[in-house]
């Protein structure tokens, strides 16, 4: 006998010994998501509708979760406990609509196009690459600037001309100003 027919055979025994029934698996169509109870009712073929189906293992008052809300119209795969029809819980899903994870204070909402965190008041993140290329941007200028200066001596009787010519000439060099949209990620929010 290999490992896993032993492991098996443990697993029935003390299924037995408990009083633990088997749970039965199906597929069915979710329809109906209510997400603030963490429910929905499951179709299976066209005529059998199991309602009041778990979204989650456990349905009391929690802290920390994770909620996987799946696609309305979606195959689901799901478990009656301890082989109840009137106690379903899905297990698996083919298409996912979104996830809230909440661990502490901090959530974390997935949808298609948009990471949101801890309720995104706080806007988008950088996009690094962008916001270091309109830093470096500033800091050349700001060395153009210290170029432009540092060769200057004053000139008797020149009454500044000189250093205008160089003030002028680096001033003349505007810089475009930074939009948040230039460096700001809006589908991950924070």
């Amino acid at each position: 006998m290999n490992r896993t027919e032993e492991n098996l055979q443990q697993l029935i025994s003390l299924m037995g010994k408990r009083n633990i029934k088997a749970a039965l698996v199906a597929i069915g169509t979710v329809q109906n998501i209510d997400e603030q109870n963490r429910s929905c009712e499951i179709r299976i073929d066209d005529d059998l509708t199991l309602f009041n189906c778990r979204l989650n293992a456990v349905l009391d008052s929690y802290q920390n979760h994770l909620l996987i809300v799946p696609k309305d119209q979606s195959a689901v795969a799901f478990i009656c406990v301890d082989g109840k029809p009137t106690d379903p819980l899905i297990i698996a899903y083919s298409e996912i609509e979104k996830v809230m994870l909440t661990i502490g204070e901090s959530d974390i909402l997935i949808e298609d196009g948009k990471i949101e965190m801890n309720g995104g008041d706080l806007g988008g993140l950088i996009n690094i690459e962008d916001f270091v290329s309109h830093i470096n941007t500033i800091e050349n200028d700001i060395n153009n600037l210290k170029t432009a200066l540092s060769g200057w001596e004053p000139i008797p009787q020149d009454g500044g001309a000189a250093l205008k010519t160089a003030v002028t000439t680096w001033a003349g060099q505007q810089i475009t100003k930074t939009k948040k949209s230039d460096i700001e990620d809006t589908k991950v929010t924070h």
